[in-house]
C-alpha cells in the first residue's frame, strides 16, 4: 500500500547500488529542508551512524541544491548539498571524499563544510567524480580523476583505474556552465567555448586527456549523461549530441535539431 512520507516536496532522489538496487532516498522540501533515509551503509543519511534509517531524517535546513556521487567499485554514495548562503556541505562515503581531501572519515559521517560561495554542484554518477562551480566563475573538482580510465596489463586485460585528485582541484576560471558524467568534465566559458577534461564527446574512452582541451565555440549549455551520450546547445539554438561514447564509430558531435526548447 502507498504511504505518505513527507508533504510539499520539491525534488526527490534515489541512489542505487552497482547492481541497480535502490539503497538510499532523499527529499528536498519547498522550504529547503533536506531529508534522507535508507540503508545508510556509509553514512548517506548524515546522522553520524551506519545503520538503516526507515523514516525520513532531517539532514539540514536551508538547502537549495542536492547531488551525489557513487563509489565506482562498491556502492555507497557521497552526498552534497548547497545551502542558500552558498556553503557546500558533503557527507556519506568517505572513500569518495577523504581519498582526495584533508577530511577524515569520522568528519564526513555528518555534513561537513567543503566550499563557500557555490552556485552549482554535480556528481550524480557511479564513478566518483564531482564538480562545483562558485559564483565567481571558478570550476572545482574532486574525487576520481577525470580522464584517468585505466590501462591494459601484459595479458591484454583492461585494468580500471581509481586514482583520485589530491585535494579539491581548481579546473578553470570564467566558467558559466559545467557537467561531469563521472569519467569526463565538460565546461562552457564566458566566451561560449566548450572545453573538456577526459574523453571528448564521440571518441573512444582510450583517447583521454587530464588537462582541459578546447572542443568547439558558440556553446551555451552542455549535458553529459553517463553511458548515454553528451549533448550541447549552441548559441543559435542548434542541438548537437552523441550516443554512448564507447562506440568507436561515433567520431564527433552530430546535429540533432534546431530551435530553442520551449
Amino acid at each position: 500500500t502507498w504511504k505518505r512520507l513527507l508533504r510539499k516536496v520539491k525534488h526527490a532522489y534515489v541512489t542505487l547500488s552497482d547492481s541497480g538496487v535502490p539503497e538510499n532516498y532523499f527529499a528536498l522540501k519547498e522550504t529547503g529542508a533536506l531529508y534522507a533515509w535508507g540503508l545508510n551503509k556509509e553514512g548517506e543519511v548524515g546522522n553520524g551512524k551506519g545503520k538503516k534509517v526507515s523514516k525520513p531524517y532531517l539532514v539540514m535546513r536551508n538547502v537549495s541544491k542536492f547531488a551525489w556521487a557513487n563509489r565506482a567499485d562498491h556502492g555507497g554514495s557521497a552526498c552534497y548539498a548547497i545551502k542558500k548562503n552558498g556553503d557546500l556541505y558533503g557527507w556519506g562515503s568517505g572513500y569518495v571524499i577523504t581519498m582526495a581531501t584533508s577530511f577524515t572519515v569520522s568528519n564526513f559521517a555528518k555534513p561537513t563544510k567543503m566550499l563557500e560561495n557555490v552556485s552549482m554542484v554535480s556528481g550524480n554518477t557511479i564513478n566518483s567524480n564531482a564538480i562545483a562551480l562558485t559564483k565567481d566563475g571558478v570550476l572545482w573538482t574532486w574525487g576520481k580523476i577525470a580522464g584517468d580510465y585505466g590501462y591494459y596489463d601484459k595479458d591484454g586485460n583492461w585494468v580500471q583505474s581509481y586514482d583520485f585528485y589530491d585535494g579539491i582541484v581548481r579546473v578553470a576560471d570564467g566558467v558559466i556552465a559545467a557537467e561531469t558524467d563521472g569519467n569526463d568534465i565538460f565546461f562552457v566559458k564566458k566566451n561560449h567555448t566548450l572545453w573538456y577534461r577526459g574523453a571528448a564527446p564521440g571518441t573512444s574512452y582510450k583517447k583521454s586527456v587530464k588537462k582541459a582541451v578546447k572542443l568547439c565555440s558558440n556553446i551555451s549549455a552542455v549535458k553529459s549523461i553517463e553511458y548515454m551520450g553528451t549533448f550541447v546547445l549552441k548559441t543559435n539554438g542548434t542541438l548537437y549530441g552523441t550516443n554512448y561514447y564507447y562506440k568507436k564509430e561515433i567520431g564527433k558531435l552530430r546535429k540533432l535539431g534546431t530551435g530553442f526548447p520551449k
